[in-house]
């Protein structure tokens, strides 16, 4: 009878250390860091669930789908518990979806704090534990656990008392703290930069529903910070003030990510936004793309320029007017299309070959008009005149000089001027009013020769006196509108290959024809022409929106062989470029493409990758968004350590040469 009760001593002394009872699919054990805990003193609760071979259960954030793993305290009074203490998460494939949660074993730590009010003696902790379990299917499973704790004058330890302090220990990870910023479909985070060469990175957010986790995150440095560029979800419109998660390096590295909005800007930073809008916008208008369109107005002024000070006035403001609401009209789709999911860039429109082949007809219209040979039609010219007296104004220009101001924006966007690059980028990560401020700055930069010209007497006495030169000097003016007609074409030809020259040629034939037959003044002939050709072009537009774009496995092979360069810490320029990007063509002309800018490269092992934005592509935008950047071009160096400088958008040999002592 005494070994009977001592065995009864020792068994019960065994229950008080660890309890265990199985489910369906788990097994699940309740442990405490202390057999007896003194009222001065708090304690940790160790529940561990093991599941079977294949299943697992969820963290606090499930992922995609799944439930997290909850547990319903039922304490005595004086007692507190703590939220749960967590294992590191892992990314979990389940079909098409990617979850986070455990496959081994999974060891929850919860504290449990004592109030100095409890009373000595046996004490009962009682609680519910809810969990879904998975494998081909999920399981829902729930079990109530209960674990006596007596409460006396002095602490002791369990048996579990080790591992459990072991597990704290080892979860008690560094902390990163950074500030983000989030826009529409964008998460931001930076960081402090890392010692690690980071060869992989999973980033675990305890906010639910918030990032896109089929999107890898997207990596930069600079020379103190680690940017990490999250895709949200786009059913998620909360803006957060506070992220905070999981960042694994390399599967074995971890850091508890606690990160603030940036929110709101500074005066002094909107202010130095705008200079930089308004700065691209003037410089804007001696990019090459712009110049065959601005030289029309150019002509304009000079023909009124010592006669008609009030009319110039009146064509400068009408212009500006068209510039803002074409920058408004444009910036507007961006944003919309963005907002439902779309991540597009500045010149965007010339990324759609339908787009691209009506500017080519444009173009070549307003070029033949240059040239006498494409008149317009007698109720065009006489619509401004109509509109001006229905207004009771005393002008014909105006609506002209409006047109003219919207077409030239529209052409001008491929082009993303110095300062214009700075701002677009930042603008289209702030609220809407900031953004269109700031594209108010850009549009204001953009027509302030004119304006000023208008509106600064002695400027205009600067102008030539207009004559018959100007008939010459227009005529010249129409070349170089024609030779942005075969760039187009050529730029349509990288959308949908050699189908681009076919529709583009039998375009140029059809219309020169047309324009033969107006010289002749036939013009029953040319009326039953024009109504054919112009079912020939709808047919052609038709055509185009067939054609397949060319795909875009060059740019996918590019990312990879940037990301294998950057693991193995090799120097690399990415150039990031479309064909219709005419600044960028310049770039390549003068200073990429060059034998010994080549050489130069080879010779310092900086390998050389080109990133293609003629057509649409996602990973491209997003590098591009990554860098605060919404066009292009863009040219990137990596050295050996993955940190990254941006070079001017305007290049000269002697940016690539000093690449060589970064």
């Amino acid at each position: 009878m005494k070994y009977i009760k001592y065995i009864l001593l020792i068994l019960l002394c065994c229950i008080s250390l660890s309890y265990s009872l199985d489910t369906t699919y788990t097994n699940v054990a309740i442990a405490t860091d202390k057999d007896a805990v003194s009222t001065q003193d708090d304690l940790n609760v160790l529940v561990t669930l093991t599941h079977q071979e294949g299943w697992h259960s969820y963290w606090k954030n499930p992922g995609e789908s799944g439930l997290a793993t909850t547990i319903k305290w039922e304490l005595p009074a004086g007692f507190q518990a703590g939220d749960i203490n967590w294992p590191m998460p892992q990314a979990i494939q389940f079909g098409d979806l990617i979850n986070f949660g455990f496959k081994d074993p999974v060891n929850l730590v919860i504290p449990i704090q004592i109030n100095t009010s409890v009373k000595e003696g046996e004490h009962l902790l009682k609680g519910k534990i809810n969990w879904l379990v998975c494998k081909e299917s999920c399981i829902p499973e729930s079990t109530s656990v209960s674990i006596p704790i007596k409460v006396g004058s002095t602490t002791q330890l369990s048996q579990q008392a080790t591992k459990i302090n072991k597990l704290i220990k080892n979860r008690n990870i560094g902390i990163l703290a950074g500030s983000f910023q989030e826009n529409t479909n964008q998460l931001i985070i930076t960081l402090p930069k890392l010692a690690t060469q980071i060869t992989a990175i999973t980033f675990f957010p305890e906010q639910l529903e918030l990032v896109d986790y089929q999107v890898e995150p997207l990596i930069q440095y600079n020379d103190t910070s680690l940017l990490l560029t999250l895709k949200k979800v786009m059913t998620n419109k909360t803006k957060h003030k506070h992220l905070t998660g999981i960042l694994a390096i390399n599967n074995t590295d971890f850091y508890q990510v606690k990160a603030e909005n940036q929110g709101g800007i500074t005066i002094n930073t909107l202010i130095s936004i705008l200079a930089f809008a308004f700065l691209g916008g003037l410089i804007l208008n001696i990019m090459p793309c712009v110049f065959p369109i601005l030289s029309l107005k150019v002509l304009s002024i000079l023909a009124k320029s010592k006669q008609e000070k009030q009319v110039i006035k009146r064509q400068a403001v009408s212009y500006t007017l068209g510039v803002i609401v074409c920058f408004f009209v444009i910036v507007t789709v961006l944003v919309w299309l963005k907002y439902i999911g779309l991540q597009l860039g500045w010149g965007f429109q010339l990324q759609n070959p339908i787009f691209v082949y009506l500017m080519m007809l444009i173009m070549l219209g307003v070029g033949l008009n240059l040239n006498d040979r494409l008149p317009l039609p007698q109720w065009l010219e006489s619509l401004p005149g109509m509109m001006s007296q229905v207004h009771n104004k005393a002008t014909t220009s105006s609506y002209k000089d409006f047109f003219t101001g919207i077409l030239a924006v529209i052409v001008a966007t491929p082009c993303t001027a110095p300062f214009m690059a700075t701002a677009i980028g930042f603008a289209l990560t702030q609220t809407v009013g900031v953004m269109y401020l700031t594209f108010f700055a850009l549009a204001i930069g953009f027509s302030f020769p004119f304006l000023a010209i208008a509106y600064i007497p002695w400027l205009q006495q600067l102008l030539p006196k207009p004559g018959q030169w100007m008939v010459t000097i227009k005529h010249i003016l129409a070349i170089p509108l024609y030779l942005t007609v075969l760039w187009l074409i050529w730029v349509l030809s990288h959308q949908v290959g050699t189908l681009a020259w076919i529709i583009g040629g039998l375009s140029i034939a059809a219309i020169m024809a047309f324009t033969s037959l107006l010289r002749l003044n036939q013009t029953k002939l040319s009326y039953s022409v024009g109504v054919i050709i112009i079912l020939m072009l709808a047919g052609l537009i038709g055509l185009l929106s067939q054609a397949k774009p060319s795909g875009n496995d060059v740019n996918r092979g590019a990312f990879q062989r940037l990301e294998e360069a950057v693991k193995q810490k090799k120097k690399v320029l990415v150039d990031v470029t479309a064909s219709w990007c005419v600044s960028c063509k310049v770039n390549e002309s003068v200073v990429l493409n060059r034998p010994d800018i080549k050489q130069f490269l080879a010779d310092n092992n900086i390998d050389f990758i080109v990133l293609d934005w003629t057509n649409y592509d996602d990973d491209i935008t997003a590098y591009l968004e990554s860098f605060n950047r919404q066009g292009v071009p863009l040219y990137v160096y990596y050295d050996e350590n993955g940190n990254t400088t941006l070079l001017p958008q305007i290049l000269q040999k002697e940016d690539i040469y000093q690449l060589k002592e970064k």
